[in-house]
């Protein structure tokens, strides 16, 4: 069955940040601090070409299967223009994929914000297409979105979901919401960390201190379980009820006597090292998970409103290292012939 992928850009297809790049593409006998890089122009346009290559051979793999790809990107979040984004970036994709894929950005307010004077010698058409504002950019089609999420809108419109398979993939808390709708249709949704591969305060941690943040993590789902077993309908309740229920279950210290949250904190303790001396979980996907776990409370706490972690499937998204680890790991896989009990670790299943 075909795919329908959603990625945001930066972070998730290619690296956001150039020192990142260099790590994976760059030269690696030589370090370079991120001054170097940006004062050295050859080396700059070395790296930018290397890794618009490496996205491109992996887009050409799913693209060629008869595949669909969405690019979203939030223009608003970064310091960047429409113009670099597509000279620099999408037109040098294109240009080594020899494949077309649609590009949707969001702006601030959407077609309404979007400012239209500085780029009036790129545009040559303006049109509405499934409830969203579309420009004609040097010949390129572009989409402008209120939100990330709302992809899925045309996604609806325009494709019979029962003749795809849909995922999506992000990198960042405010890719959560958009990763969240496609599952709510059925979707798998992920996340990537290029941070895994160079970030140095990700290599100075231990397996104790991840496992401790896991047990901890564990516990406040379990507290969530509790709430929606004895108030299934959490979510629709006045904020102060929502506080006060919070306090009640929502650690497990504060609705067990002590002696009962040691022995449980012990049993998992031991549980999980077991774990990892059987094989079954290593210290990568400990960190992994935590991260994730972050990154969702940061977007439950800004983005998805009152639904708990579980009410918006949370636990069900998982993360890779690189564009390419999650191309070969997840898209590549025909999911009618995969065992799913061969998938990557989930998220925070206690």
């Amino acid at each position: 069955m075909p795919k329908i992928l959603v990625s945001d850009l930066f972070g998730t297809l290619i690296p956001d940040s150039i020192i990142g790049a260099n790590y994976l593409y760059g030269d690696i006998n030589a370090y370079k601090d991120i001054n170097e890089i940006c004062n050295d122009k050859d080396y700059h346009a070395y790296l930018m070409k290397k890794l618009c290559l490496q996205c491109a051979n992996d887009l050409k793999k799913f693209l060629n299967n008869g595949n669909k790809l969405i690019i979203v990107s939030d223009l608003s979040s970064h310091e960047l223009n429409l113009t670099f984004i597509y000279e620099e970036i999408i037109e040098k994709i294109l240009k080594y994929c020899n494949k077309n894929f649609t590009l949707y950005m969001v702006t601030k307010g959407g077609a309404a914000s979007f400012d239209q004077e500085k780029l009036k010698s790129h545009i040559t058409e303006e049109y509405n297409e499934y409830g969203i504002h579309h420009i004609i950019f040097d010949g390129y089609k572009i989409g402008l979105l209120d939100q990330k999420k709302d992809i899925f809108k045309v996604i609806k419109e325009k494709f019979n979901l029962e003749e795809y398979e849909l995922y999506s993939v992000g990198n960042d808390y405010a890719d959560i919401p958009m990763l969240v709708s496609c599952m709510e249709l059925g979707g798998k949704s992920s996340l990537l960390n290029y941070n895994l591969y160079f970030n140095e305060c990700l290599l100075k941690t231990t397996l104790e201190d991840e496992i401790h943040d896991k047990i901890y993590k564990e516990s406040l789902i379990l507290g969530e379980k509790e709430i929606l077993k004895h108030y299934p309908n959490f979510s629709q309740l006045d904020d102060d009820k929502i506080f006060e229920i919070k306090k009640k279950y929502i650690y497990l210290g504060k609705r067990r006597t002590t002696s009962e949250y040691d022995q449980w904190y012990k049993n998992t303790k031991e549980k999980l090292y077991q774990d990892v001396r059987e094989g079954k979980l290593s210290l990568d996907d400990l960190i992994k998970e935590n991260i994730m776990f972050d990154l969702c409370q940061i977007a439950l706490n800004h983005n998805l409103q009152k639904k708990t972690f579980i009410e918006n499937n949370l636990d069900e998204i998982d993360m890779y290292s690189t564009f390419r680890d999650y191309y070969n790991k997840v898209l590549s896989i025909d999911s009618k012939k995969e065992d799913k009990k061969k998938a990557p670790v989930k998220s925070l299943k206690p």
